[in-house]
């Protein structure tokens, strides 16, 4: 009884529901209404839809704005720092786009967002307020372009070259290789100097102390050489040099010039090759730079004894054959030779002075000595169809016709003086003496000249194997010279 009860209050259904597939039940899934926004239905089926398209959009944006910025718009004539400016516009307009037909898609209105969007705009306000103006900072840069990729900028005494601008912050590349990144508020808030706005040429310069009581004019025309004879100095503007200041230990000169560079570190070479001539013009010159001195007030109760002792080199040869002699030990051809020979060879030296511009040789000519500098700058040149072309210059302690000097070769170029110069002048009758009486210096005069002279093809070519190269030269060298001097052994 009790059973029976209980099958007629839990009915058996004629007709049991059939268990559900797979896919009705993924659909039923795909189709489950997650909520409902102004009578609009908001499914799983639509949510993913609109995620899937926003994606898709947003790579489509990406690859569209890449191709308009990179290929397209170049074409046109549309600088490269512009380019990038409308890239990101392009980008961030089609991106836009797409986020709005993905939420109508998903049919969320608009509307939904006035509440949002003002609370988003007060966090914004508050919280992220240096992240807006970061952003909003670097449309500005793009837009006025003041500051633009590859630009060499100094901000807050920190100078480097501009890799990107991003929308948060400016990517600078510092001459050591350290990169910074630099707020794009902190760009426009602060003074940012752009060395290469307009251009790139840069102005800078050189400041010398020398001796009180040195002559002024010659100091002036030595710097302003050495700054026309560097190659990387422009002509226009001119070079200027100003005597500057009385200063406590020195008179102060500073030279004015410009440069055509982007890189900081060519201004910092520049002026170090220009401080290195100047260096050795003022030495050749005889005038001191300058270093602080003091002048000491002794005050002492007994008189100071002061005796003269006579120099122990009194008996020596004079001074100008004893000055030549030192500087022709300096001079690498004639190295070979002892003391004796050069004081032999010394006093029969010819001086000559020469005027700024005027030629020592002259391409063709013939001849048969060198010069060793003594003072002064000089500028080697060649004749090539027509034209002059400078090819060296010369400092003192240098020489120069060595080939003519020891095979009487004509001159394979013209040197000039750039300044007051003062040479002296070995000729091959003065070498000749020398040579006989011991001929095997004519061998080691060979060696030089062939090291020097594959020194110079190095610079000029590529040579697969230098030292026979070197010995090569040295052999025909020695040759010439036995032919030239009439030497007979040269072992």
């Amino acid at each position: 009884m009790i059973d029976a009860l209980v099958a007629q209050t839990n009915p058996t259904p004629a007709n049991p529901p059939a268990p559900l597939s797979i896919w009705d039940a993924f659909l039923q899934v795909w189709d489950y209404q997650i909520f409902e926004v102004d009578g609009e239905p908001i499914t799983i089926n639509k949510v993913v839809l609109g995620i899937l398209f926003l994606l898709v959009g947003i790579w489509v944006s990406r690859v569209l704005s890449v191709v308009i910025g990179r290929r397209i718009l170049p074409q046109v004539g549309v600088q490269s720092s512009s380019s990038l400016a409308f890239q990101r516009v392009i980008f961030y307009l089609m991106a836009g786009i797409f986020t709005l037909i993905a939420l109508r898609l998903v049919s969320v209105p608009l509307t939904v967002f006035t509440v949002l969007g003002g609370a988003l705009a007060i966090g914004l306000g508050f919280g992220a307020q240096n992240i807006v103006n970061n952003f909003i900072s670097g449309w500005i840069l793009l837009a006025e372009r003041k500051v633009t990729i590859g630009d060499l900028i100094e901000v807050e005494s920190k100078v480097g070259h501009i890799l990107s601008i991003g929308a948060r912050s400016t990517h600078v590349r510092r001459p050591d290789g350290i990169e910074m990144l630099i707020p794009n508020s902190l760009m426009l808030e602060r003074t940012v100097i752009n060395w290469t706005l307009s251009d790139t040429d840069i102005r800078t310069t050189v400041r010398v102390g020398v001796q009180y009581g040195s002559p002024v004019d010659t100091v002036i025309e030595l710097m302003k050489t050495s700054v026309v004879e560097h190659e990387k100095v422009l002509p226009r503007p001119e070079p200027i040099v100003v005597f500057d200041d009385f200063g406590d230990n020195a008179l102060i000169f500073d030279v004015y010039f410009w440069v055509r560079t982007n890189q900081e570190m060519t201004l910092r070479l520049v002026r170090s090759d220009i401080r290195q001539m100047l260096d050795k013009l003022l030495k050749s010159a005889g005038i001191v730079i300058a270093f602080p001195q003091r002048d000491l007030h002794w005050h002492a109760d007994d008189p100071i004894e002061v005796k003269m002792i006579a120099s122990e080199s009194s008996e020596a040869a004079p001074k100008s054959t004893t000055d030549l002699c030192g500087l022709l030990q300096e001079v690498d051809l004639f190295r070979t030779l002892n003391r004796d020979e050069l004081s032999q060879l010394a006093p029969h030296a010819t001086r000559h002075d020469y005027s700024p511009g005027e030629a020592i040789v002259r391409q063709g000519d013939e001849g048969s000595s060198l010069f060793v500098i003594d003072q002064g700058l000089l500028r080697v040149s060649v004749e090539e169809k027509g034209q002059s072309k400078k090819v060296a210059q010369l400092l003192p302690r240098q020489f120069f016709g060595e080939m003519s000097l020891l095979t009487g070769e004509t001159r394979s170029a013209t040197v000039s003086a750039v300044t007051r110069t003062v040479v002296h002048e070995i000729s091959s009758e003065m070498l000749a003496p020398i040579l006989s009486s011991r001929p095997e210096i004519a061998k080691q005069l060979s060696v030089a000249l062939a090291r020097r002279k594959a020194e110079i093809e190095s610079h000029t070519a590529t040579l697969k194997d230098p030292s026979a190269r070197q010995r090569t030269l040295a052999a025909d060298i020695r040759s010439r010279i036995s032919t030239f001097f009439r030497l007979t052994d040269m072992t």
